[in-house]
């Protein structure tokens, strides 16, 4: 429910600016909006997995456990909020002249610390809801953020612009933050885990194990998805290239938000039966996982091939030209959707080293590279395939991961069985 109203109000509030501003301003907002990604998904890639990780762990059998490592994830949340807050407040005038090529936006980037401040933090409180398995209290914050996050930015949008947008994105993350810290100390006393800094310094070890090679990821990952963006819009007509690119990843992103749901769900189920040593549930759990969201990535693509033109009308006239990047990008949901239930693997078996190593350093790298060079001459159709040809060495790169980690070899052997 919470992520259904996430991507559901992403998307509508997308498409009521979309029509109201035209293809140049909406461009601008899509920037923006790919701003706060690389840095909030960063920070929730580093924390808030953490908090569902050990939460879903521990929560049964080491309580206290679990309040001091949700307490070490809470204080690293804020800590990071704090920092990005401060680089974006202190540095939109540079990114806005210097590397986006349009000083306009040095205002809006600025709003934009206010949005990170909230949605950093607020991210450690629903990865601690997860991980509590509170996915009720999630599905109501939910529909509250999504609900406001249209409405203030919308409203915003029409009264004062870009700048009135994305205060109304400030309000609603604003908003978000008081409700999952509200249903989190609801959800911790009912499972009698009590969230406290005093003490976490004994959980030091789990910033070696897993925090830190989770922000090594997401250092490399984030920069490189928003440098990219910023390739397309260094061009002359960059803003309305990534309007379109906007418009045509927002239908990628309706393709992956259900699976996205499936595999929060199982990293949690994973925890869980890894801490209560119920390896062949944990193998059975991955593997119904990947198929099941591969299953569902695949119809949704397909579906979206054949309805992406008036899909794409419902942004304005001037967005048909974003068809064929939709087509382009969908080629890249089946291999995105495997490597994000591959994953799940690296990370309940505390191998995210190995991780970055194979993966996500082949993958982003091969992004920035094809990025620089196929935008400057396809434009949003270059940026499409560039994320495509990324996600393909992902998927080759995650294979060998599982394959290494014996999660391949368990599933032939447990066949050879059933045999």
């Amino acid at each position: 429910m919470a992520t259904f109203f996430t991507q559901g109000s992403t998307l509508a509030l997308n498409l009521v600016l979309a029509n109201l501003w035209g293809l140049k301003a909406f461009g601008q907002f899509a920037i923006i909006q790919s701003t706060i990604t690389v840095l909030t998904s960063g920070a929730q890639a580093i924390v808030a997995t953490t908090a569902t990780r050990y939460a879903a762990e521990l929560r049964a059998r080491d309580p206290g456990r679990a309040g001091r490592v949700l307490g070490l994830c809470a204080g690293l949340a804020a800590a990071l909020a704090a920092v990005a807050s401060l680089g974006l407040l202190l540095g939109a005038p540079l990114i806005a002249t210097n590397i986006l090529h349009d000083p306009a936006l040095s205002g809006a980037l600025r709003v934009v610390g206010l949005v990170v401040l909230f949605t950093i933090i607020s991210s450690v409180l629903a990865g601690a809801l997860a991980g509590l398995e509170g996915y009720p209290s999630l599905g109501k914050a939910g529909v509250l953020t999504g609900t406001s996050y249209v409405v203030l930015a919308a409203a915003g949008g029409w009264r004062w612009g870009l700048i009135g947008a994305v205060l109304g994105l400030a309000g609603s993350a604003g908003i978000q933050f008081i409700a999952l810290a509200v249903a989190l100390r609801r959800e911790a006393l009912a499972h009698g885990v009590r969230i406290t800094q005093t003490g976490a310094w004994q959980e030091l070890a789990v910033l070696r194990r897993f925090v830190a090679p989770s922000a090594v990821n997401s250092l490399i990952a984030f920069p490189a998805i928003w440098l990219a963006n910023a390739f397309l819009v260094r061009h002359a007509d960059g803003y309305q290239q990534m309007a379109l690119f906007a418009a045509a990843n927002s239908m990628r992103v309706l393709v992956l938000f259900v699976p996205a749901i499936v595999n929060n769900v199982a990293l949690s189920v994973l925890n869980n039966q890894r801490g209560a040593d119920q390896e062949g549930r944990y193998r059975r759990v991955f593997w119904v996982n990947m198929a099941a969201t591969s299953g569902m990535v695949a119809a949704g693509a397909l579906f979206l091939i054949g309805a992406g033109p008036w899909l794409l009308a419902a942004f304005g006239r001037d967005f048909s030209a974003a068809y064929p990047v939709l087509l382009v990008l969908m080629l890249s949901t089946l291999p995105e959707t495997v490597v994000g239930s591959a994953i799940q693997i690296a990370q309940s078996r505390e191998r995210m080293w190995l991780w970055c190593a194979v993966v996500i350093v082949p993958c982003y790298g091969t992004l920035v590279g094809l990025a620089y060079v196929l935008t400057a001459r396809f434009g949003a159709r270059g940026l499409a395939w560039s994320y495509t040809g990324a996600m393909g060495v992902a998927v080759i790169a995650a294979a060998v991961v599982v394959q290494r980690l014996g999660i391949w070899g368990d599933l032939v052997v447990e066949g050879q069985r059933n045999e």
